[in-house]
């Protein structure tokens, strides 16, 4: 599980010297967490993170500066760096300005259409006093609770067993090579009614991550229960593919929600998810511009 993770504000700095932490107001981490992110700035690889973050020199210090990002970076040391938009970012930033900083995140993620239902009247100040990727979780569980209490939906599934007795159809290729000499049993292909679909598996997958990181009593708690309900449902193998086959009827619209909180977490909920996703900064700038002019 993750603690005391750092927090750092949109185009602020990172950097490894306490001393130079406090003079200057970096956000201090790990020396082996920075050498990890300074790493994948220099490297030449398609995963653009170092449009995110880039390499800075000043004062005698290497710095780290986070661009056009707001979320959450995973680094090594299993702890996490909730980065805030710069909205909220004072010379001296005190408790509220974290709060305030967060709950403007919120409402741009409220200007996607996968996000539009993220109840922020219930955001309440003990919630938003949490860092960053607990408020995530607790959103992405009250989802899946949603979706628990309206039951998951099943689908057939082809199966292929070797019974006792026949059902469904007999694989005649099959039953030649397995069943010589046991012609007692059947080699069947059938269709089960089962749990096992992309959605259930996608969001059994996001909710075994998501174990590895809450801290939070309230949390865990439902965590445990929802994984109970989720007992039969296979994790996702690959869960790109998963995304790719998913099918939503008219009946399964209350899956929405809960599948775009498991496609960020089962991205990791880093920059390295944005790729491709370009879209999605600009799309929460232009919507809080336009929160801005109403008011």
């Amino acid at each position: 599980m993750i603690t005391n993770s750092p927090t750092i504000f949109e185009f602020g700095y990172l950097c490894t010297d306490k001393s130079a932490s406090q003079e200057n107001g970096y956000t201090c981490i790990s020396k082996p967490d920075f050498q990890y992110l300074e790493l994948r700035c220099l490297s030449d690889d398609s995963s653009g993170f170092s449009k995110l973050m880039q390499p800075r020199f000043h004062d005698g210090h290497r710095l780290l500066q986070v661009k056009n990002y707001a979320g959450v970076i995973f680094v090594p040391s299993g702890k996490h760096i909730e980065v805030l938009p710069k909205t909220g970012n004072t010379k001296t930033p005190d408790a509220d300005s974290y709060v305030d900083a967060r709950k403007t995140l919120l409402c741009m993620l409220q200007a996607l259409g996968e996000f539009r239902n993220i109840p922020l009247e219930s955001a309440n100040l003990e919630t938003l006093k949490q860092p960053l990727l607990e408020i995530f979780i607790t959103h992405f569980l009250e989802r899946v609770n949603h979706v628990v209490k309206r039951g998951l939906r099943c689908d057939y599934v082809g199966q292929e067993e070797n019974l006792l007795t026949k059902r469904g159809k007999l694989n005649v290729t099959k039953q030649i090579r397995h069943n010589s000499v046991q012609q007692q049993r059947f080699y069947c292909e059938f269709d089960e009614y089962l749990h096992d679909r992309p959605a259930n598996r996608l969001l059994k997958s996001a909710l075994l991550k998501v174990e590895r990181y809450t801290n939070n009593n309230r949390n865990q708690k439902l965590l445990r229960e929802l994984l109970f309900h989720f007992d039969s449902v296979p994790e996702s193998l690959n869960p790109k593919l998963d995304f790719s086959c998913l099918h939503l009827d008219r009946g399964m619209i209350y899956y929405k929600p809960p599948l775009a909180w498991a496609r960020l977490i089962l991205d990791g909920f880093s920059p390295i998810s944005m790729r491709g996703q370009a879209l999605y900064y600009s799309r929460w700038r232009q919507s809080l511009k336009r929160s801005l002019l109403k008011n």
